[in-house]
């Protein structure tokens, strides 16, 4: 028994000592990373907007610095974290960065308050702050394109850890749409903390709320942020989620568009956000609510080339090409996915409707196209990809002298098929992936993406065959007055106004720019026409009322010289808000100014009271909005130079809740449809996606439910609203015949033509207004309308203000859809 035992012992040993052998020739494991405590930065006292690293790194730039180096006795310094993972194909090591976003927390909003950085040693939140989950973290690596950037979401500790692959020495630029950007040089085999603590620019508070106004909890919150930085963000990033009632507030750094997307649901339409651009005072704040109003349509498919095989890695991005509700920026938040292999790609969660979709992939030609796609419906597509073009050439000035860090580019940098590059020290350039047909190529002196107004350019527009691989020499020259409003801002003594912000308004839309350092400024026009330029002083709130206005500035007539005083007599409007139950709330002020033509915004604090100070004098119409309630109008008020006036308590009444589904002629949804509330007061528009509608704050009272749209008759129905009480009101549309109208005017008879039809002796049941185009050589204006009706006979009347006003009888028959024009004249 004894030897038996003592078999067993040795047999035992043996395996032991086997095993030891095998695990010291195995790969060494890859241990739990632990975080490193990181010290604060040396960036100033009490400076609650700096990122801090730790661990492993000597060398940072831009807004982060080192938190500790390297000392002499390594038994006194910390040692910093080792990854030893299994080495990836081709033998390289990676480092790991490990980013931790903090935002400051109390009682208090988030972001009001200041707080102090956390103390040395505490990596993790302090008591002072609190972790940011579910925000996107984008890392940009030195010398990779920018289509490789690295994204994660933070958990629910606020961090965001990446494990970068031959990374050592790399210069990483970490990005987060609630934080200050920061850069640091990474390490191979090490690990960084770099923890992110944001200075807040903006607030944004509000629901996710489904048709008839219930919380949606679980929403992405998505921003859109804006396409004036450099280098520009990655399109589309998640800041944050809505909570079990659909309720969120978020904090931002940067502005955009917002919105928000669930997976049972079609998303949101995006809403402008803007944020404090002086860091000294308050961030900017508003209150929103995002309408999830149906369900969501799904796109799958493939990418093939032009011979029909597939093609792995291509992008794409989706964009519904449907109107936006007033107010917003886009009907729909625009989606990017990339296709796998065997070119496959599945994107969900599409607003139904009209979706534009663009694909590129390298080696390859840009492509567009659209598809229909209805509420909860599938549909399968296969895109095909042309062969790509090239561009090869040189840029030089008018001397023939080649110009290095060059940009040369095609289409909109905020757009998929944007190409991009810089010319070398020889001038020299190459573009590729560029698609066939007409491309326009544009090249500037400086290599970033904004550029001084007056820097030298170039444009042309080739045509390219599938394939081909074209030459362009780019001579840059001061840049021409076509296309663009150039000129120089001074102020009453002629000094120069540098930086300040220009934006330009015709009737086709809106352009921005700002002036050099010598208060130059060269700005795209945004559309044909006379413009109206208004100008903001730098640092001044993104939603306030210029510092100055000129209207009727003719383009193309040579440098404009706008001369602005910079201390104008301005007025001010003091006062509260609060609910009919005395509850103070921090709601929108709107105020329209009637001599100047021009809104602005303000917010009020959370005790209701509020300032709307820098108001020019004249007449203003204020509104008070909040969700939930009913939108408040104090018209025709009179603002004096001088002291701030009170306006007094503005008490807001509970709101109703008013949505339905709409069919069309055809039994399916109408693509677009124009829904408005007429109350005694003023229209109340409505939001409108793919045969859902919804009003969320509209009057309690009797009013009329007016719809109208292509191709359809518009409908009139009269609605009962009762305060607290979600009403659905369901509509059933009919076929309307086409007519156009063309109302003419005097030259001196206004900017704007309304026009509205109705039966006669009943109210008016549909209603336009456009813009009243002068045609110099008739001496006259014209503006011109596209109506459809139910047939019949309608009487017609359009106005200008309160003095031009015309009259007609229009009638609409199938078949004859020939102009009817009518005039305008003195009342």
């Amino acid at each position: 028994m004894r030897r038996l035992w003592l078999l067993l012992t040795i047999a035992v040993l043996c395996i032991c000592a086997g095993l030891a052998i095998l695990w010291q020739r195995a790969p060494t494991s890859t241990p739990m990373i632990p975080l490193v405590p990181a010290a604060p930065l040396a960036t100033g006292p009490g400076d609650p907007g700096a990122p801090r690293v730790a661990s492993g790194s000597s060398a940072a730039t831009g807004d982060v610095a080192a938190a500790a180096s390297a000392a002499s006795d390594a038994s006194s310094a910390p040692r910093p974290d080792r990854v030893e993972p299994a080495p990836p194909p081709g033998d390289e090591r990676v480092a790991v960065l490990v980013v931790e976003v903090l935002r400051p927390s109390g009682p208090a909003a988030p972001g009001l308050e200041s707080a102090p950085p956390p103390t040395a040693g505490g990596g993790m939140s302090s008591p002072a702050t609190e972790p940011v989950p579910d925000v996107e973290v984008e890392v940009v690596l030195d010398g990779r394109p920018a289509d490789e950037l690295l994204r994660r979401l933070t958990d629910a500790r606020g961090l965001a850890r990446f494990e970068i692959p031959g990374g050592d020495d790399t210069l990483a630029t970490v990005r987060c749409p609630v934080a200050a950007p920061a850069q640091v040089r990474l390490q191979a085999e090490m690990s960084l903390h770099l923890t992110l603590q944001f200075r807040a620019r903006g607030i944004v508070r509000g629901t996710v709320v489904d048709a008839a106004g219930r919380g949606i909890a679980g929403a992405d919150l998505v921003l859109l942020p804006s396409a004036e930085r450099d280098p520009p963000w990655s399109r589309l990033c998640r800041v944050g989620r809505s909570r079990a009632d659909g309720s969120f507030d978020v904090v931002l750094a940067v502005g955009g568009a917002l919105g928000a997307q669930h997976p049972s649901y079609a998303p949101s339409a995006m809403w402008p956000v803007a944020v404090q651009a002086d860091p000294t005072r308050a961030p900017t704040s508003m209150v929103v609510q995002l309408s999830l109003l149906t369900a969501p349509a799904r796109l799958q498919g493939r990418v093939v080339d032009s011979t029909g095989q597939p093609v792995a890695d291509a992008e794409l991005e989706f964009r519904s090409v449907a109107a936006a509700p007033a107010g917003a920026t886009l009907a729909a938040p625009p989606r990017r996915v990339r296709s796998a292999d065997h070119g496959a790609f599945v994107v969900q969660g599409l607003r139904p409707g009209r979706i534009e979709f663009a694909a590129r992939a390298a080696g390859h030609g840009f492509q567009r196209g659209v598809v229909e796609l209805g509420a909860g419906a599938a549909q399968v597509v296969e895109i095909r990809l042309r062969p790509g073009c090239e561009v090869h050439g040189r840029v030089e000035d008018d001397q023939g002298t080649p110009v290095a860090d060059a940009r040369v580019w095609s289409g909109a940098s905020e757009d998929l098929d944007s190409v991009a590059t810089t010319t070398a020290a020889d001038g020299t350039f190459q573009l590729t992936g560029l698609p066939p047909g007409t491309v326009g190529l544009t090249a500037r002196e400086g290599a970033a993406r904004a550029a001084e107004p007056t820097a030298r350019r170039a444009q042309t527009r080739l045509e390219l065959l599938p394939g081909e691989v074209a030459h362009w020499v780019a001579t840059l020259r001061p840049p021409e007055d076509a296309g663009f409003l150039r000129g120089q801002l001074v102020d009453r003594d002629g000094a120069r106004l540098p930086t300040w912000r220009l934006v330009l308004r015709s009737r086709d839309g809106t352009t921005t720019g700002r002036t050099d350092s010598g208060g130059f400024f060269h700005v795209r026009l945004p559309g044909t026409g006379m413009l109206d330029v208004f100008v903001h002083a730098p640092g001044a709130p993104p939603n306030a009322f210029a510092h100055a206005v000129q209207r009727g500035v003719m383009p193309g007539q040579g440098p404009v010289r706008i001369a602005v005083d910079r201390q104008p007599a301005w007025g001010a409007l003091t006062g509260r808000v609060q609910t009919s139950t005395q509850e103070p709330v921090p709601a929108t002020l709107i105020c329209w100014h009637h001599q100047r033509q021009e809104q602005a915004r303000f917010q009020a604090l959370a005790d209701g009271t509020f300032l709307l100070d820098a108001v020019p004098p004249g007449t203003i119409d204020l509104y008070a909005e909040y969700p939930g309630y009913a939108r408040l109008a104090r018209p025709n008020l009179d603002v004096t130079a001088g002291p701030p006036d009170s306006v007094g308590t503005l008490v807001l009444d509970a709101s109703a809740v008013l949505f339905g589904q709409v069919i069309g002629p055809n039994g399916e949804s109408p693509a677009d449809l124009q829904i408005r509330l007429l109350t005694d007061a003023q229209p109340v528009v409505g939001e409108y996606a793919a045969g859902t509608y919804r009003f969320a704050s509209a009057p309690p009272g009797r009013h009329v439910l007016q719809v109208q749209g292509t191709s359809v008759a518009p409908a009139n129905l009269v609605v009962e609203l009762q305060a607290g009480v979600e009403r659905q009101q369901d509509m059933q549309l009919q076929a309307g015949v086409p007519r156009r109208v063309v109302v003419r005017a005097p030259t001196n008879a206004g900017t704007m033509v309304s026009l509205a039809l109705r039966r006669v002796g009943e109210a008016h049941i549909w209603h336009g207004a456009a813009v009243l185009e002068i045609d110099g050589n008739a001496g006259q204006g014209r503006a011109e309308f596209l109506v459809y009706m139910a047939p019949g006979s309608y009487e017609a009347i359009a106005w200008t203000g309160e003095a031009w006003e015309g009259h007609a009888t229009i009638p609409f028959v199938v078949g004859d859809d020939s102009p009817v024009a009518f005039s305008l004249v003195a009342r």
